[in-house]
């Protein structure tokens, strides 16, 4: 600074910032699988579909109440559906028990959809409409601060709500049980699910993060990173006799925003319906961008323009969110991915916090999450597929190896994967273990395991 009495003097620092350059995967020895990856995926099948928070609704058609996550309802139940069609799918002995869950929770989430002439008709909600019971005397006391009574706090705080992220996946998943099983209602109520969509986009064509679901009134400033909706669209597109070639044109639409506006900016910002909106930059997470990786190559395998946008956002992916070791010291915490661009996350605060390699999931949650890892492997599987790159392959392996020493003897995958998180089941999310899952079979069929 220059002027009367400031020549040559320090008079503060403009910004100070801590980075860490983290181990490269080149850098690193790991160990191998604990098992094949098809048996890790069976058993994780095999554990899910054997717990109260499957079982309850095959049973007895209403939801398990002690379950936390099934406050989620949009988000739970659409996984359910696809991830039991994917095991119905691999696994002809245990097709007829995987269907029965996959109808379960298909029946459900129908019942749950808005009606036709509601504003946001066809919609799930994404927190339930009405709390889950809960009794203090059976079920005991809740004594963790992120709950109230059987619900995380974020399902009370938001209920009413509805975030634009999860229609598209309930759709999609309606989409998969129409293709097993024939049943018109479902593709009907995906078509509605998308025609709300259009309904509803803004004259920009974007959409709002967040809305009420009772009036479709927008919600704060946030706006919607569209890769659920476009691969929504996509899949549509294939069923939709009537519709097809306009469904496709949509989610070209929704391509067109991401390539002019994250892609650009690389603001991916972290849509979670359990974490409140955050400021641009303060919020990433990788998912969004590594699903428009997924579509980019899917689309796009020769083209040497896309492809290096490609690379580049796997690029980004593994810089900010995937450890090939532990990043600290024996003393020290693990690095912030930027000053003040997180909350505290659920860690124990030294090294030994976490198991390696893991990959973190967003900067508002930055820790080891299970799905995180299979999100990163489907990633490489994908880049590997399309460049034959050996390192990416490498990789996928690492990681898939990874949660086969995660998981526990019964078959779970603890969703955190911190020394004082995984040994309890209560923080576990069905959803990320099921994405396990299905990363484990993608990778089983790379490696000769599954044809």
């Amino acid at each position: 600074m220059r002027g009367a009495g400031f020549v040559g003097k320090v008079v503060g620092k403009s910004e100070v910032r801590r980075f860490t350059k983290t181990a490269a995967f080149e850098e690193v020895r790991l160990p191998g699988a604990k098992r094949p990856y098809v048996e890790a995926a069976w058993r994780i099948y095999d554990y899910m579909t054997s717990l109260p928070a499957m079982k309850t609704l095959v049973e007895t058609g209403e939801p398990e109440q002690t379950y936390q996550h099934n406050a989620y309802v949009a988000k739970t139940h659409a996984a359910h559906i696809t991830s039991m069609l994917a095991w119905a799918d691999m696994d002809e002995q245990n097709r007829k028990r995987a269907m029965e869950f996959a109808k379960a929770s298909a029946e459900y989430l129908l019942g749950e959809l808005e009606p036709a002439d509601a504003p946001l008709a066809f919609w799930p909600p994404t927190y339930g409409r009405k709390p889950l019971r809960f009794d203090p005397s059976k079920d005991g006391p809740e004594k963790r601060n992120a709950m109230k009574g059987n619900e995380p706090w974020a399902a009370v705080k938001y209920r009413g709500q509805v975030m634009l992220v999860y229609p598209a996946r309930a759709g999609e998943a309606f989409i998969g049980y129409y293709k097993a099983t024939g049943d018109r209602r479902f593709l009907d109520a995906a078509i509605g699910i998308a025609k709300t969509y259009l309904k509803v986009r803004r004259a920009d064509g974007t959409w709002p993060l967040k809305a009420i679901l009772a009036t479709g009134e927008p919600i704060g400033r946030n706006v919607l990173v569209p890769t659920s909706v476009m691969t929504f669209f996509e899949k549509l597109a294939e069923v939709d006799e009537k519709g097809g070639t306009g469904w496709r044109r949509e989610a070209d639409k929704c391509l067109n925003t991401l390539l002019e506006g994250p892609v650009r900016t690389m603001n991916w910002d972290g849509q979670f319906e359990d974490i409140k909106p955050k400021a641009p930059y303060m919020g990433l997470t990788k998912h969004n961008a590594l699903d428009t990786m997924l579509v980019l190559l899917r689309r796009y395998p020769n083209d040497a323009e896309k492809l290096r946008i490609a690379r580049e956002l796997l690029r980004f992916s593994e810089d900010q969110f995937v450890f090939w070791e532990a990043p600290c010291k024996p003393d020290e915490k693990v690095p912030a991915p930027g000053e003040g661009a997180r909350n505290t996350p659920p860690r124990t605060g030294g090294y030994g916090g976490y198991d390696y390699p893991s990959v973190f999931e967003q900067y508002s949650c930055y820790c080891a999450i299970d799905s995180s890892a299979s999100k990163l492997i489907r990633s490489y599987l994908a880049m590997y597929r399309v460049t034959h790159d050996q390192l990416d392959l490498k990789k996928a392996r690492a990681l898939a190896n990874m949660i086969t020493r995660m998981q526990k003897p019964s078959g779970r995958v603890p969703t955190f994967w911190t020394s004082s998180w995984a040994s309890d089941e209560r923080y576990d999310w069905l959803n990320c273990m099921e994405s396990s899952a299905a990363a484990l079979l993608e990778c089983a069929k790379v490696s000769g395991e599954l044809p």
